[in-house]
């Protein structure tokens, strides 16, 4: 019993200084802060399950969000078409140009460009283009090496952008304002 208590305590040790962004990553994943929250308590769930499985401690946030990526992909699976929901709150406080009609149209943009992704994708754009990873600790996470994250991130990147080609075709006047708001979030 001792034991369990050490390695929970070694968990949660762990996880403090991730805790915040690894909860945001969550709801930036789900674009919905309750069904983000329920992802990252899963997650929790699931890390303290497997802690025996974390081989170095340098390691944990890598190998903390391979499970809140695998947990989101199981969640994708469960329910096959996903649903986007409007930015939270929180995150339309940190984007810049804060306006309700501003947010809901890039909701709308976003929800379409990101239906193109698969989740996986979807969590490489997040994580290096909103949490600013760098290539290196996303390759990490992946277990892949930089430089196979690299071309993935530039294919999804062609993908989002031939989607977004593709779904602007005739509507002038809408890209011009998309093309300025997605400049305006970084994407």
């Amino acid at each position: 019993m001792n034991q369990m208590n050490d390695k929970n305590e070694l968990f949660w040790q762990l996880l403090k200084p991730e805790y915040k962004r690894a909860m945001m990553y969550c709801r930036k994943l789900m674009q919905h802060r309750e069904k983000g929250d329920d992802l990252f308590q899963d997650a929790i769930v699931t890390a303290i399950r497997k802690i025996d499985q974390l081989r170095e401690q340098n390691a944990f946030r890598p190998w903390f969000y391979r499970i809140v990526i695998n947990t989101f992909n199981s969640e994708i699976k469960k329910h096959k078409k996903r649903t986007f929901m409007p930015f939270d709150t929180e995150t339309e406080q940190i984007l810049p140009a804060h306006n309700p009609a501003n947010i809901h149209f890039a909701n709308i943009w976003l929800e379409k460009l990101f239906k193109a992704l698969k989740p996986d994708e979807q969590s490489l754009i997040i994580l290096f283009e909103m949490e600013q990873w760098t290539l290196a600790e996303i390759g990490e996470m992946y277990g892949k090496s930089e430089g196979a994250i690299k071309p993935k991130l530039f294919r999804t990147r062609a993908k989002l952008k031939k989607e977004l080609s593709r779904l602007t075709k005739n509507r002038s006047a809408e890209v011009t304002e998309l093309k300025k708001l997605m400049n305006a979030y970084a994407m």
